[in-house]
């Protein structure tokens, strides 16, 4: 399982390995800009996608068309409800609120579906 996670801040990182927990045997990839994500031409089984990119100038809906073709599934990660609710509507699969800390449930409670016998 290849998972990717695009955000101008890091805080993200920890909590999906957190999440993941130590016996996740797949790949975790991270992106800090758009440019670094379409520099590759890797297909994600998840990319957990922050609403504001910073580095680029943009919000993550201008470019969800160009991601889309890229994951199997694409989780709204942003610390802003406000852009969760707009990258759903772009076609993320599935929302995740962004915490400011290191223990996410939400997040765990999602990678349930993908791994049912943690």
């Amino acid at each position: 399982m290849k998972i990717g996670l695009l955000d101008d801040k890091k805080i993200g990182i920890s909590q999906i390995k957190n999440a993941l927990g130590a016996d996740f045997c797949g790949e975790f990839f991270y992106f800090s800009s758009a440019a670094e994500f379409f520099a590759g031409d890797d297909f994600f089984d998840i990319i957990f996608l922050d609403f504001f990119l910073d580095r680029d100038g943009i919000t993550a809906d201008a470019i969800f068309s160009k991601i889309r073709p890229r994951a199997r599934k694409i989780v709204a990660f942003s610390s802003s409800r406000r852009g969760n609710e707009i990258l759903k509507k772009a076609g993320a699969d599935a929302v995740v609120e962004k915490i400011w800390g290191e223990k996410n449930v939400d997040l765990e409670n999602y990678f349930f579906e993908f791994f049912p016998e943690k």
